[in-house]
């Protein structure tokens, strides 16, 4: 359940990168890979320069937190056999790994560049030059997020049957039969997708 509202915070994240302000947009991550090379050597600079926006470290990290999120969904959802489901523990571990280079990564910029990027995270401000600076932020897309998450996971958990190991995706009309049968030295995972009544996919 945890790995399908993850998985439901990657699609919001998707959209945002479509329709997000400027800085968020995917357009942007590109952008910053690009000068990756640059903002490395920048940090043994005496004077680095600051950019608004999540910086180049930043963007690798979090597109790779995204793309392991991803894998971490699909293997869970999907885990038919002991291979996917050591597919999955090595990329609950590397998702682990990536959240701790990110924390130690904002508490080096933050130490190197004299800026609480964690403040800057919430309230969306930080010093930038004047190029980088965006016309507004749009808090609504925030409490819209914010919404739509709790809304999704709550109403997750509310559909799932626990003695029947079955949940209905909220708003898309989808059951989802997660069962487990023990099988020799590991578990078999069966799923069924469920629409209108109907088994559409089984695996």
């Amino acid at each position: 359940l945890l790995g399908l509202s993850a998985g439901f915070l990657l699609l919001l994240r998707v959209v945002l990168f479509l329709v997000g302000t400027a800085p968020i947009r995917i357009g942007a991550a590109f952008g910053a890979l690009g000068r990756l090379p640059q903002y490395i050597g920048s940090l043994f600079s005496r004077s680095p320069k600051r950019r608004g926006g999540n910086n180049p470290l930043a963007w690798l990290v979090y597109l790779l937190m995204f793309a392991v999120v991803l894998g971490l969904v699909l293997t869970g959802v999907f885990m038919v056999n002991h291979t996917i489901e050591e597919i999955h523990e090595v990329l609950g571990w590397v998702i682990l790994g990536l959240v701790g280079a990110h924390v130690l990564g904002m508490l080096f910029h933050s130490l190197r560049f004299r800026e609480n990027v964690a403040a800057s995270m919430i309230t969306g401000r930080k010093e930038a030059p004047a190029e980088d600076a965006i016309s507004g932020s749009r808090p609504v897309f925030a409490v819209v997020v914010l919404v739509l998450s709790l809304a999704f996971t709550i109403q997750l958990f509310r559909n799932y049957e626990c003695g029947a190991a079955v949940v209905r995706l909220p708003w898309v009309g989808i059951t989802v039969n997660l069962g487990e049968a023990e099988e020799s030295e590991f578990y078999q995972y069966d799923m069924d997708i469920v629409v209108d009544g109907k088994v559409k996919n089984k695996v």
